[in-house]
């Protein structure tokens, strides 16, 4: 009797050494699948970025059924598997956007469409770490969900709860900001140069300075 196909799974290589005991190649993640091998190029601390490459080698393969059936009946992989096949390919940046899926196939794997909610999505902003970027996942999820409503494979409303934007991290300095950065870094430059000569310095130019460093662009 034959035995059952184990599936796509992870087998870390070991190195491979010559007759002297040196090592030529290092370990290496290969993912087994039907009898052959695929080299991830990933060595042995990364774990994580090897179970990402299976996840995406799983997604690549897969043919998720396309009719309709009720919210509990529905896995969120197969939405996601559907959004990777029909819409991430013609986006302008469909790299990123796979990387994103594959995130969401991990941590969504046993759960169906009538499991999302405000309470699992605040548990995918928590085990992701990092508020910005789950949010960023969880409008692809969204956008997954939208697309398998519009060809028509569930009925039913799925909300998907992002969480609230954070502040953005820059901004642009004023003008009165510039300038004021501007003529302390010419300060203390003059300072330095006198200092290295032994010259105890002049005062520098009073505060209309600051203006005529601007009074040309103006």
């Amino acid at each position: 009797m034959p035995r059952p196909a184990k599936g796509a799974r992870l087998w870390l290589r070991p190195a491979r050494r010559d007759a002297s005991g040196r090592v030529t190649h290092a370990a290496t993640w290969i993912i087994l699948d039907g009898g052959r091998q695929r080299v991830t190029g990933l060595g042995a601390d990364a774990r994580k970025e090897a179970e990402r490459a299976l996840a995406h080698h799983i997604a690549a393969k897969y043919e998720a059924p396309r009719r309709d059936r009720d919210l509990a009946e529905i896995p969120v992989t197969d939405v996601i598997h559907i959004y990777l096949k029909d819409v991430v390919p013609n986006q302008s940046r469909p790299k990123p956007a796979a990387e994103r899926c594959t995130r969401l196939l991990m941590w969504w794997k046993g759960k169906t469409l009538a499991d999302v909610s405000a309470a699992t999505c605040a548990a995918y902003v928590a085990g992701r770490g990092n508020t910005g970027g789950a949010r960023r996942d969880l409008e692809d999820l969204r956008a997954a969900i939208g697309h398998h409503a519009k060809e028509g494979l569930h009925r039913g409303e799925v909300r998907v709860a992002l969480p609230a934007k954070g502040a953005p991290r820059e901004r642009w300095l004023t003008r009165d900001e510039a300038a004021a950065l501007l003529w302390a870094g010419w300060r203390a430059r003059e300072q330095q140069r006198r200092g290295r000569k032994g010259d105890p310095g002049e005062p520098g130019p009073p505060g209309g300075g600051q203006c005529a460093i601007w009074r040309g662009s103006s």
